[in-house]
């Protein structure tokens, strides 16, 4: 989820019209994500929701925060790398008279 996309989520779900208003000027470009993170606005909103998250956290089973946090690591594990196709060198010419070998891979 991109960024916008997170600031869009917390200003429809909060129930603070000056949080609201603030996320939207973020997210309208009005106002950049630092200079509304420097208000007290921003700080009571944010706070808001973290006590709510910890609230929501201390109260799980033991299974389920262990399902969550499993969710969460591979959420964070990047993707395997793609495979990079690779050209094998051409062979060398016959006017070539450098003193080099090389060695050519069958594809």
């Amino acid at each position: 989820m991109a960024m916008s996309d997170e600031l869009r989520v917390l200003r429809d779900t909060s129930g603070d019209p000056a949080f609201r208003a603030l996320l939207d000027d973020v997210i309208t470009g009005r106002k950049s994500l630092r200079q509304a993170a420097s208000t007290d606005v921003f700080g009571q909103g944010v706070e808001a929701r973290v006590a709510k998250g910890l609230d929501v956290l201390s109260s799980m089973s033991e299974e389920d925060f262990d399902a969550l946090a499993e969710r969460g690591e591979q959420a964070l594990t990047p993707p395997p790398p793609k495979p990079v196709a690779r050209r094998p060198m051409a062979p060398p010419r016959a006017d070539d008279d450098d003193d080099y070998e090389v060695e050519v891979m069958e594809p």
